[in-house]
């Protein structure tokens, strides 16, 4: 599995779910922090939408 190939070959168990514990910790790790910042993204739009400020980078909050 240290080769090139052998990469291609883990990302195919993780996709066909040979190893359920394998795949669910490699979409995870790999899709997880994505996901995380769409969802701040989509939060921060709709807060922002409702009326609220978000003081990012405001030198006053020091």
């Amino acid at each position: 599995m240290n080769t090139f190939s052998g990469m291609f070959e883990m990302w195919a168990m993780v996709f066909k779910f040979e190893h359920k514990k394998l795949s669910f910790i490699m979409l995870t790790a790999t899709y997880g922090g994505a996901l995380m910042i769409v969802a701040i993204f989509v939060l921060t739009l709709w807060g922002q939408s409702k009326g609220c400020v978000f003081p990012i980078n405001d030198r006053t909050m020091r």
